[in-house]
């Protein structure tokens, strides 16, 4: 059984998401494939996916309930269908993978703003605190704004990969990896 908070928080977020990332479809001919709700059981970890599938490439629009975030993240399409399992990290199981702040701060160095607060392993607990607390405010009081700057960044910097190039992907999970070694 789904709690009802997460039930009308993940309807709210998938409609506008779907309305937001309506270029994919209009613009790269991608499909929304509708919503996903996945670990409700451990609220910590609950999260809802909206993925929008393209000819080789997915994108999937993440709101995470527990650490009040929301990524992007593209991947490669296993067969033109949504892997079971994606890769972050050079050599790792699964596909190709890249969160969507990954492919700016390659693509556009780190001159970029990042519409929610990023929380690294490097930073104070009270910053982290600090910085969850602003999050989960801006959720709260812009959810739109925040998905609305998210596809901002996609349209900007992500052209390429929604027009089916992967050709850097390799590149991106090494830029992950490194990243998030010293943050």
């Amino acid at each position: 059984m789904i709690p009802q908070a997460f039930e009308e928080r993940a309807a709210e977020f998938s409609n506008i998401v779907v309305n937001v990332f309506r270029f994919l479809e209009a613009d790269y001919g991608f499909e929304c494939r509708g919503l996903e709700l996945r670990d409700l059981e451990y609220p910590q970890d609950a999260r809802v996916s909206v993925p929008f599938v393209g000819e080789t490439v997915g994108i999937d629009v993440v709101l995470g309930f527990g650490d009040d975030s929301i990524s992007v993240v593209v991947y490669e399409l296993d067969r033109g269908s949504k892997p079971e399992r994606l890769s972050f990290y050079p050599g790792a199981e699964g596909a190709k993978a890249a969160r969507l702040e990954t492919v700016v701060r390659v693509l556009a160095g780190s001159d970029f703003s990042f519409p929610l607060p990023v929380i690294t392993p490097g930073l104070s607990v009270a910053e982290m605190s600090r910085r969850g607390e602003e999050r989960s405010k801006l959720l709260r009081e812009d959810l739109r704004g925040v998905v609305s700057a998210f596809a901002d960044l996609a349209r900007e910097h992500a052209q390429q990969i929604l027009k089916g190039d992967t050709s850097r992907f390799s590149e991106f999970q090494t830029h992950h990896s490194e990243f998030w070694r010293w943050a």
